[in-house]
């Protein structure tokens, strides 16, 4: 039996059963191009497909045979073989047979005796469920490659690896709702001068390509325009209310096709010079500052960004000192699944604040302090009844700062 574009085996220990197969499907194979193959065993038929079962579309197999039984034949090609079709041919009645046939996930019956036409529709009607069942699943392997490439560009392009600093110890953890790793958080780490660093974090509502193309969108504005807009302040320096109403004006022109999205930012100016920490907010969530004393929540009031061209945001100022953390962080973090959801400020602001003096006490890396803070929130909804495996139902991603 030499290989075809499609191949429709056969499997019958009657040798005339399956001479009447291959003349009644004869021309419906010719004109389909499709080989009609003919095996007189289920353990033939096995050995057939170790070697041909890429060019193989369906079995038939008859119910009662010598040696292996159809159904065990079914069983054994649907676990080795889920993307061939399965047909059960039998004149019984035997109904734990047909049960266990069912189970085997075949996709339909022939019954003897038959009628030439009705085998030829029953045969054509399988195949074409198996030809698009594997059109469907060559579209997803596509479309996930698609993702994963999107995924690929935010993990080097907006998700950036945070750059050494005198003044600052850096850390982040970020990881997507589900695979592939596509998000709708996004983050950036901008070295202004010596004295000055912005830090932002903001959020695409969403997940995959779109989020994955709108994020992209926004790096490409807010990054276009930050040059332009260092030195934009009333005292010559850079204004964060100032960069916010831009970025709104140019995501309200440059994305009307993304009005049903909803983008939120947090930006955050700290000026070592003046040891002073400017927050203006674009419908995110607070900036958490940590010292050893306490926390302070630190929310300027802002819509999300897009929806008016002429909005004007506010800022606030806090002083700063050697010690003290900022964190950021998207809503994934606090948008837990079990009974307390989202999680209220004050336990937040005490896990934040358990972490911080833990690393007060044991210095470490800063990424480890925002996978400290991910696991400390994590295990606070499992005590609130959330699955252990399925705590977050969103992008998470966590920022902190710590001054030198």
């Amino acid at each position: 039996m030499s290989d075809a574009t499609a191949q429709v085996l056969f499997v019958d220990d009657e040798p005339e059963i399956l001479r009447a197969f291959s003349r009644d499907l004869e021309s419906w194979g010719r004109l389909g191009d499709v080989k009609i193959g003919l095996l007189p065993s289920g353990e033939e038929c096995l050995t057939y497909l170790e070697q041909h079962h890429q060019q193989v579309r369906v079995v038939a197999t008859d119910l009662r045979m010598n040696g292996m039984q159809g159904t065990e034949l079914l069983r054994h090609i649907h676990q080795q073989y889920p993307d061939i079709g399965l047909l059960l041919i039998t004149a019984y009645s035997d109904i734990e047979a047909i049960q266990e046939a069912v189970a085997a996930a075949i996709s339909g019956f022939i019954l003897k005796p038959w009628e030439p036409e009705q085998l030829a529709k029953q045969v054509e009607t399988t195949l074409d469920l198996v030809e698009s069942r594997r059109a469907t699943k060559r579209y997803m392997r596509e479309l996930e490659n698609h993702v994963l490439a999107a995924a690929e560009f935010q993990q080097k392009v907006l998700h950036p690896e945070p750059l050494a600093s005198t003044r600052l110890d850096l850390g982040v953890h970020s990881q997507a709702a589900r695979e592939p790793y596509c998000t709708g958080d996004y983050y950036d780490i901008v070295h202004l001068s010596n004295d000055q660093n912005i830090l932002i974090i903001g959020d695409v509502s969403g997940h995959g390509i779109k989020a994955a193309f709108v994020t992209g969108m926004i790096k490409v504005l807010y990054s276009k325009n930050i040059d332009a807009l260092r030195n934009i302040g009333s005292d010559g320096r850079f204004s964060v209310t100032a960069f916010l109403t831009k970025l709104n004006r140019d995501i309200f022109h440059e994305m009307p096709s993304y009005s049903d999205v909803v983008i939120s930012m947090s930006v955050v100016l700290l000026d070592f010079e003046t040891s002073t920490m400017t927050v203006a907010n674009a419908g995110h969530l607070p900036v958490m500052l940590l010292y050893s004393e306490g926390c302070q929540r630190v929310l300027p009031n802002g819509p999300a960004m897009g929806f008016h061209m002429n909005t004007e945001y506010t800022e606030h100022t806090t002083h700063i000192g050697t010690g003290d953390r900022i964190v950021m962080f998207t809503d994934g973090l606090t948008e837990v699944g079990g009974s307390l959801s989202p999680i209220p400020d004050r336990d937040l602001i005490e896990i934040l604040q358990d972490c911080h003096m833990r690393h007060i006490k044991n210095p470490a890396p800063e990424h480890e302090f925002c996978t400290r803070a991910v696991r400390q929130v994590a295990a606070f909804a499992v005590e609130h009844d959330a699955e252990p495996d399925s705590v977050f139902r969103d992008d998470v991603t966590i920022l902190s700062a710590l001054i030198r």
